[in-house]
């Protein structure tokens, strides 16, 4: 998808690289197999106000496309790339055939979503993680049969769900490659997940567990992608770490270099992978961060990382803003025309294409 200009595109050209769907309380109802539905995480619509399950509906464009659009129109987004919210929650299910099940039944959800306006909707398939050959089927399902051109994982390891460097998800890796699709990674905080390292290190504050999940998740899988050599053995595999931010990995890409040009030696210091370039390199080739406004440092982020960073709304979640999401960054004095539209559009070109 070659790059569109501002003028080119039209009053909606920017492309949002990670909105969300809210998917219907009746969903199970509609797309599992009854043999599996007692068990699967649920979505009430309260009465009380101010819960987080209402906060969720306050947005009728997250269950409904068509209320979606204009709603795009208004923040001048043309493309959107859409992760679930059930489907963020089904990844902590460690039960082979239930973790398929659910992340199916998301999948189609999706997909008829999208179908809506397929030229503007882009799903990002869910992925069950706990087996290397349901995670590949499923990926594969995604691209040939319902047409999504990314797919996405939880970040989190823990018993029974495979870790982001498992040696076991290097056929993953190959087909993704192969495709030409990225893997899109996407942290969450919710209790179906399990995350004790937050939960215990701030027990019943959600709000410190939030802040520190996203992007502490997003280093580590940073770190798991180049340590591990995996973006060494796929050097066209396409990594996305998405609702984390942007800034942090200009740290965390120069902590990685100095630790591979220190400790590359034997015994405990050893590098498990051999690579060729400083992780720093592996990021600009291969990934992507993102931002929803323009943050401290960000100046020294597309300096470093021109074409690494992508704009993402969070739409129609709380923590997003709506309307207005675009305004920050297409407002920001700080960045020039081209760092603007790279941002808002060129780069999630790249990354989606």
């Amino acid at each position: 998808m070659p790059p569109v200009t501002e003028s080119q595109a039209g009053p909606a050209w920017a492309f949002d690289a990670d909105g969300h769907v809210v998917e219907p309380p009746d969903i199970w109802d509609r797309y599992l197999p009854e043999r599996f539905r007692s068990g699967a995480p649920a979505l009430s619509r309260p009465i009380s106000a101010g819960t987080l399950d209402t906060h969720l509906w306050r947005i009728a464009g997250g269950t409904d496309p068509a209320r979606r659009l204009p709603d795009m129109d208004l923040d001048g987004i043309e493309q959107a790339a859409l992760f679930p919210t059930l489907g963020l929650m089904i990844q902590g299910v460690t039960a082979s055939d239930m973790a398929v099940a659910l992340c199916r039944a998301i999948n189609d959800w999706l997909a008829d979503y999208c179908s809506y306006a397929p030229g503007r909707l882009r799903g990002v398939g869910a992925l069950p993680m706990t087996g290397p050959d349901e995670a590949v089927d499923e990926a594969r399902r995604c691209i040939e049969e319902l047409g999504f051109r990314a797919v996405f994982r939880r970040p989190e390891s823990y018993p029974g769900v495979m870790a982001v460097h498992d040696a076991r998800l290097d056929d993953l890796w190959t087909y993704l490659e192969a495709t030409n699709v990225p893997i899109m990674i996407h942290a969450g905080q919710n209790r179906y997940v399990p995350s004790e390292y937050f939960t215990n290190r701030f027990p019943d504050y959600f709000v410190a567990a939030h802040a520190n999940s996203f992007v502490v998740e997003a280093t580590l899988s940073l770190t798991s992608f180049t340590l591990y050599g995996i973006l060494e053995r796929h050097p066209g595999l396409r990594v996305g770490l998405v609702e984390c931010g942007a800034t942090w990995a200009l740290a965390h890409t120069h902590r990685l270099d100095e630790h591979t040009k220190q400790w590359d030696g034997t015994g405990a210091h050893a590098l498990q992978a051999e690579l060729s370039m400083l992780p720093s390199e592996y990021f600009r080739r291969q990934c992507f961060v993102s931002v929803e406004e323009t943050e401290p440092g960000l100046a020294a982020m597309l300096e470093r990382f021109p074409g690494s960073i992508v704009f993402a709304s969070d739409y129609p979640h709380g923590d997003g803003t709506f309307p207005g999401s675009t305004t920050a960054v297409m407002e920001a004095p700080e960045l020039t025309a081209d760092q603007r539209r790279a941002i808002l559009r060129d780069n999630a070109c790249r990354l989606y294409q």
